[in-house]
């Protein structure tokens, strides 16, 4: 399945579970976007070029995915924008979230799904594939 993974990356404990959700995803044959990994980090005074293209690539690959998981740890404004596109052009959402946060009434009736940790998102993805 083709995954575009959202969610925040600004500290260490978010870089870690970013990484940490790249690798059992992908350990489980998902081909996965996560836009800290591959679509770059820009700096906070990068040029308007720059973030168009970021901005385009991200939504170029969330039209590409099958599904996005959305880690909600965070409250992310970037993760809620990604997650309410996402929403709108018909795709799939998880929210994954290891702190048991909950989404406001309007995100979280966009969500398919909640996991609360790996084997939960497991369970959620198997179901999904067969």
């Amino acid at each position: 399945m083709k995954i575009y993974l959202a969610g925040p990356f600004f500290n260490d404990e978010e870089k870690e579970l970013v990484k940490k959700l790249e690798s059992f995803l992908e350990s489980k044959n998902h081909q996965v976007f996560s836009p800290s990994r591959d679509g770059g980090i820009i700096k906070k005074d990068a040029p308007v070029i720059e973030r168009v293209k970021i901005v385009a690539e991200n939504v170029g690959c969330i039209r590409w995915c099958d599904m996005v998981i959305a880690i909600i740890d965070g409250k992310d404004t970037g993760t809620i924008w990604e997650q309410g596109y996402a929403y709108g052009i018909n795709k799939k959402i998880i929210a994954f979230t290891n702190k048991n946060y909950t989404l406001n009434i309007m995100l979280a009736q966009t969500v398919e799904s909640f996991a609360r940790n790996l084997e939960e998102l497991d369970k959620l993805l198997d179901g999904y594939q067969n």
